[in-house]
């Protein structure tokens, strides 16, 4: 009797190790780019362009826009199933900005939102560039 609780303890965790282990790791690497409309402060459109990828099975990965006010690695990144997000840093006017991005991940498709603290926000859809074989 004493030894069914250990023997289904153990068999218990296989079970677990084996479905966590079955998942499929999501390959965000490469270059993704869309445009994004910045609500609650300048009336702009910004390309943004994020590059991942997994060095020591982390993500890894830098955002920039085309105007200059993001030029920064991006921290807090966490995978959860297709969702992705992670920080990044925007210089503007009154000083550094952090922002907030959730995005669901389908293919070579990126689509969510992102924040800021200081009531910046918008939509972002991005496309991750085909690379030729």
């Amino acid at each position: 009797m004493r030894c069914i609780l250990p023997m289904t303890l153990f068999l218990s965790l296989l079970l677990i190790s084996g479905i966590v282990l079955s998942q499929e790791r999501i390959d965000l690497s490469g270059k993704w780019t869309g445009e994004t409309y910045v609500e609650g402060g300048p009336d702009i459109i910004l390309l943004l362009t994020l590059v991942l990828e997994y060095k020591d099975n982390k993500i890894t990965g830098k955002l920039n826009d085309d105007m200059g006010y993001i030029g920064s690695e991006i921290t807090e990144v966490e995978l959860e199933s297709e969702v992705f997000t992670f920080k990044a840093i925007a210089q503007a006017p009154e000083g550094d900005i952090s922002l907030s991005f959730k995005v669901t991940v389908t293919g070579d498709i990126m689509e969510g939102e992102w924040n800021s603290e200081e009531g910046y926000y918008g939509s972002w859809t991005a496309t991750r560039e085909k690379v030729d074989p």
